[in-house]
């Protein structure tokens, strides 16, 4: 082998070029796959966590709408039985008003029967006897009166 010029050892600027090349974009190739797989791992599982939530959302007995669903029936027939609950308090009040009203004008009624039987007490107390009268027929007069 004959070594002639010292340009001879020396590669061709294509086969410089080639592996330059392939130092840079060999590793660029890895990187920008190894990014790929990254974000695809990274999609499928927000994919998987979304397909779980649309799953606990729209399960058909045990899942968000359902059982919204039923606490909205719920809440409707609570909110009817607190209507009628309520008519029959009104009721109940009313009622009790009604009846305080009686009771306090039948005391009233009693007070005025018990006053104007004091009086009469009284006045029997502070009659006396007429002439000629005797206490027996006194007391029967009055009874009489009192009578009528």
């Amino acid at each position: 082998m004959k070594l002639g010029r010292l340009s001879d050892l020396m590669p061709s600027r294509l086969t410089v070029a080639a592996v330059l090349g392939c130092i840079v974009f060999i590793p660029l190739a890895i990187w920008a796959s190894w990014t790929a797989g990254v974000a695809e791992h990274g999609r499928k599982a927000a994919q998987t966590t979304a397909d779980a939530y649309h799953q606990a959302i729209t399960a058909p007995k045990t899942g968000y709408i359902a059982r919204l669903a039923t606490c909205e029936a719920s809440l409707s027939g609570a909110e009817g039985s607190l209507r009628v609950q309520n008519a029959a308090i009104e009721t109940l009040r009313q009622a009790a008003a009604t009846d305080a009203a009686r009771a306090n004008r039948l005391v009233r009624a009693a007070e005025l029967q018990a006053n104007a039987a004091e009086r009469r007490a009284q006045a029997v107390l502070q009659s006396q006897p007429r002439e000629g009268e005797g206490r027996c027929e006194a007391a029967f007069r009055l009874h009489q009166e009192t009578v009528e």
